[in-house]
């Protein structure tokens, strides 16, 4: 055994670990579940920014848009439906 072991490290083999990452399948989906999460983390955190960024002029402008066009969305409606 010995003998065979001179040989490889003669011929540049490298020896893995007892544990390599490489493989061992599960560690790629953990990877890949790991990336999800973090991605996901990334646009929740973008989303809370952008509603904390609502004020109340943007709520008054809102209301108004809504009180300014519901008789306009309701008369079309009506009138598909005739």
């Amino acid at each position: 055994m010995q003998e065979f072991i001179k040989k490889l490290k003669l011929r540049n083999y490298k020896f893995l670990s007892s544990y390599s990452y490489m493989l061992i399948p599960i560690e790629n989906e953990f990877s890949k579940i790991k990336n999800d999460v973090k991605w996901l983390y990334e646009q929740t955190f973008i989303i809370f920014t952008e509603v904390s960024n609502v004020n109340n002029n943007d709520c008054v402008g809102y209301s108004m848009h809504i009180t300014q066009n519901i008789t306009n969305c309701a008369a079309r409606i009506l009138n598909e439906h005739q």
